[in-house]
Formats: C-alpha cells, structure tokens, sequence
C-alpha cells in the first residue's frame, strides 16, 4: 500500500518535469541544460518527453525544435534522432502540400476556389519547408457556401472516397471526411469556421485572402491567427474548460512570433464579436508556458493570470480535469448550437432561432438533469477520494 502510493506520487511528480521540459523545449527561454548531455538521448527522461510530445500532438515540433532552433546547444545525437524524424514529417507534410496544389488546380478548373484552414495553411505557405513542425490529421479548407453541395461530386471525380456515412454530417458545417487510397491525410471541406459562424464569416476570410496557388486562397494571417484562437478556445471551448493543449498553445504562440499579423485588426474584430476574452486567455498561455511575447493591442489583465492559474490547477488534479470535461458535456445539451445553426441555414429570423433552442433544451432537460445529478455525485466522490489521498500522503513525510 505504502509502496503504490509513493509510485503514484513519484509519477506525478516526474509527469510535471517533464511537461515543464518540453515547455521549455518548445519555448522562447532558451534551451534547457539537460538537452545538452548525450546521456539523456537514451534516458528515460528523453523517452517520456517524446511521449508526452507524441499525446500533445507536438512531436514534430519537439523535433523541430531540437534539429533546428537550438543548434549546437543540443546533444549532437539528440539532434540527429531529432533531424531524421524531422525529415520524415517534413516529406509527410510536403505530400500534403502537394495534395492541397492538386486539389487547387482541380477547383480553379470549374471556376472556384479553396481557402486553406488551420494547418494546410501553414503547409502551402511554406514551400519546400512545408511547414516541419505541424503535426497533421487531415487537411481543412473552406468554400464558398454556394458550392459547398457541389464538393462530394467535385472529389468523387478526383477519386476521393466519402470515410463516413454518420448523418450527423447532413446538415453539418463541414463535408464528412474525403480520402484517396494513395493519400496522406484527410480533407474536409467547410462552408464555415464552426456552429459559430459568426464568428468569423467566409465572407472576410476569402476578402481579406491572397492566392497563393492556383485554386487556392490563403487568408490573412491575423485571419489565421483569430481562427486559430476561437477554434481552440471557443468552438472547443477551451475558455470555459480551461484547458491548455500543448497543440493549441503552441499555434498561438507561432502566431505571435510573426511580424505580419495585423494586431490591431484582429483586436477590433474579437471586440466586436465578443471574443476579446479568448485572445487574452490564449495568448496569456502562450506567454506563461513558451515565454512568448504578448502584442500591446491585447493586454493581459487579471483575467488572463487567472487563467492560466486556473489551467494549470486543473491540470496538476485528474478530478478537476475530469469534472470540466463532463461539465461541458453536459452543457452540449443545454447551448443547441446545432439546433441554431440548422435553424439559421435555414433563413430563419433570430425569433425562430431563439425559439427552436428553447424547444431543444425543454426536450433535453429531462436527461440533462440526470446528468448532472450524476455528475455532481461522481464529482464529489472523486474530491473525497484526492483529499483522502492527500493526507494520507502528508501522514507518510
């Protein structure tokens, strides 16, 4: 007894370092001592900060990191294993890129155009580089609305094969997921952002974009660095969660070491859609963990170090992590963002919009609250039971 409870604190205790090594790994600090000793490349350390890396979905970048940013400040074997996992993400993401060039001309020849999203946004941009350091999935581009119903047809002809018949994709803000058999990635098409369009309407992306290829527009990058917050923050709700994905963090703060985003733009709209907020809650992470620079024109406040004082609290108790998650659940079916947005495709006026959400939620209360009445009692067994360890603990010092 006394012995599994020591492994677990030891193993907490070790999880923290090693986030707090890959932070630094990734961040604007400098590199960390450790790095530079050829006795960790085959550590148990090294071994758990890949693998934490690998869950974040920042292996790439680690590497990136490691082979590139740092230099000679790192373990030359390290840099080595670093540089031939770079290489291969880097011809992975430069098969997509050539994918994306493919799909652009094939648009162009029916007199359309794609918008690349997220990270087929940074693969296009970045030529021969193709962007190294972006872990990829799939690949996310936006259409004008008044194709959107032509797109399976469209990829159908390029031998793209439809990956879900869920009809949850029906009436969706995205096409169900399209591959080739000879592709790398997936490919989803938008006709907006999120059940939040609003937020950011196809209409400014395609305004404000430039054509980079043929067949497809690359929006502006404060464009790219808003979406990149309101996906992660909003639409994932990251803000009311308080969660700190390493992937996210890390596209913010990409975004905020750039000289070409348009701050002062990107304020003025988050302002005006209600968003400011959620800028302040990302980029106060980005600073927190990767010593990232914040612009003038989205101050920190109190909100923001509460923030990430809150973030990283939930992260430090598996209860409180597991309690928010669950909470947002449960808040799915009280918000009918689904419900609104379909109403919405449909010309409905606010009042019918309004109305129609209502109904959802009179609909789900019956089992909302069944919900959370569970969810208030597994909450409140899982805090009797970390406080019942924490003593314990604190009778063994």
């Amino acid at each position: 007894m006394t012995g599994a409870c020591f492994s677990v604190r030891r193993m907490a205790q070790g999880e923290e370092e090693v986030f707090q090594l890959l932070c630094a790994a990734l961040g604007r600090r400098g590199v960390p001592a450790s790095l530079a000793l050829a006795s960790e490349v085959n550590s148990e350390t090294f071994a758990a900060l890949q693998a934490l890396a690998q869950s974040e979905r920042v292996l790439p970048a680690l590497y990136d990191a490691l082979a590139e940013r740092h230099g000679a400040q790192v373990a030359k074997p390290m840099r080595a294993i670093s540089a031939v996992h770079r290489e291969a993400n880097r011809r992975r993401n430069a098969a997509i890129r050539a994918a994306l060039l493919e799909l652009g001309e094939a648009a162009a020849a029916e007199g359309f155009a794609f918008a690349a999203l997220k990270g087929a946004a940074w693969v296009i941009e970045d030529g021969d580089s193709a962007a190294a350091w972006r872990s990829m999935l799939d690949m996310d581009v936006l259409v004008d609305a008044n194709r959107f119903d032509d797109i399976p047809l469209f990829l159908d002809r390029l031998g793209y094969v439809r990956l879900s018949n869920d009809a949850r994709y029906d009436i969706n803000f995205h096409h169900a997921p399209y591959a080739r058999s000879d592709s790398v990635a997936m490919i989803e098409v938008h006709r907006h952002l999120g059940w939040r369009y609003q937020l950011l309407p196809p209409q400014i992306i395609f305004a404000g974009g430039r054509t980079i290829a043929e067949g497809i527009t690359l929006p502006a990058p404060w464009c790219r660095a808003f979406h990149a917050i309101i996906h992660w923050q909003i639409q994932d709700f990251g803000l009311s969660r308080a969660t700190m994905s390493l992937k996210d963090v890390l596209e913010v703060d990409r975004f905020l070491a750039r000289s070409d985003i348009d701050w002062t733009a990107l304020a003025a709209h988050a302002r005006a859609v209600g968003a400011m907020q959620a800028c302040e809650a990302a980029i106060a992470l980005a600073v927190d963990l990767f010593g990232a620079s914040n612009p003038r024109e989205v101050p920190l406040h109190t909100f923001g170090r509460r923030h990430v004082a809150l973030a990283l609290s939930r992260k430090a108790s598996p209860w409180r992590t597991w309690f928010a998650r669950e909470k947002w659940r449960a808040g799915t079916l009280w918000r009918c963002e689904k419900v609104a947005y379909r109403w919405a495709l449909k010309g409905a006026r606010p009042a019918a919009i309004h109305a129609a959400v209502w109904a959802g939620r009179l609909v789900r209360l019956p089992h909302l609250f069944v919900r959370a009445v569970g969810l208030m009692w597994r909450a409140l067994t899982m805090l009797v039971s970390e406080r019942s360890q924490r003593r314990y603990l604190a009778r063994l010092r």
